[in-house]
């Protein structure tokens, strides 16, 4: 993967430009210093990127959708921008990065942006990237490209919160479900800044079965229930994921025009993401806090779900 990032940025200046200026511009911590306080329980760092304007920005109705080609067909990428196959995927360098390292995994096939029947693809990717955090975004979660199965990967440093997170502290995380190869915990009440899940295990396999089990408890909604989804390696060989369940595609800032900040799997792993020098001057850990928020499920939605779960997993 190095050799690959190397050489494509060795012949694809816009790649490269972009890449630098995102080592320039480092992100910026804005709750380190409430050592005190439980927000430091989940560390939030926003990130100027300039380049990311037409992502953040990016209309994802249908019919914006089918008046543009699809920018992750072979056929209508940069003639630049090389590829690397691995099974039913092309990994590309994406030329508008949020970390040091940044790759989007796509489909072979134009196909419609859905995690179900792909959680094993994207988890035996993980596996076969042991310094990169893989993530989906849903459809109407931060996907720019909701016509094309894609997943993204990012090194590690915007995964700190969850490889960090200690699952045997009570007042940190609450299990809901153990599994014998596969643990499903949720997030304690007042904690964090937005409900989620967190599954720990060692087993593909119990892996894709717990996250489907998740996603069945979830709201229903059109195509399928809103989440981000991240997965890391951990040091001891188990696999962890992240799941952040969705009420809202934008919120209600973003609607209003006053800030262009569009939460997806970056936003919800802790790295606030901002287009525009003035979004970034103004956003502080209370304004970062009520975004992520606007767009979690709310505490009863996520108690809801819960209790869901609970009986889905009592049936068995």
């Amino acid at each position: 993967m190095d050799d690959f990032f190397n050489s494509e940025l060795s012949r694809w200046p816009l790649a490269a430009i972009n890449f630098n200026a995102l080592e320039k511009n480092q992100a910026v911590p804005i709750n380190e210093n409430e050592a005190d306080h439980l927000s430091c329980r989940w560390k939030i760092h926003k990130r100027l990127a300039n380049h990311r304007r037409a992502s953040i920005t990016a209309k994802t109705d249908p019919q914006s959708i089918s008046k543009r080609p699809c920018f992750l067909c072979a056929e209508n990428r940069p003639s630049e921008q090389g590829s690397m196959r691995q099974g039913d995927y092309d990994i590309l360098v994406n030329p508008y990065p949020l970390a040091r390292r940044h790759f989007t995994i796509a489909s072979i096939r134009h196909e419609p942006q859905r995690l179900s029947g792909h959680i094993r693809e994207m988890a035996t990717l993980c596996v076969e990237a042991k310094d990169l955090c893989l993530f989906y975004n849903g459809p109407h979660c931060g996907a720019s490209a909701p016509d094309h199965l894609h997943f993204q990967a990012v090194s590690l440093e915007i995964a700190e919160n969850i490889l960090s997170i200690d699952h045997d502290s009570v007042n940190l995380l609450s299990i809901t479900k153990t599994e014998e190869s596969a643990n499903i915990y949720r997030s304690a009440p007042g904690i964090y800044p937005f409900p989620f899940f967190i599954i720990d295990t060692n087993d593909i396999a119990s892996l894709e079965h717990s996250i489907e089990t998740v996603m069945n408890a979830l709201p229903e909604s059109s195509p399928e229930p809103m989440v981000n989804v991240a997965i890391v390696n951990l040091d001891n060989g188990r696999i962890r994921t992240f799941i952040a369940p969705r009420r809202r595609h934008r919120p209600v800032c973003y609607e209003k025009g006053d800030l262009l900040v569009s939460p997806a799997s970056i936003e919800m792993l802790g790295t606030i993401v901002c287009s525009r020098q003035e979004d970034f001057d103004r956003i502080d850990e209370r304004t970062a806090y009520r975004i992520l928020s606007e767009v979690a499920l709310s505490d009863d939605e996520f108690n809801r779900t819960v209790s869901i779960l609970d009986d889905l997993n009592n049936r068995r």
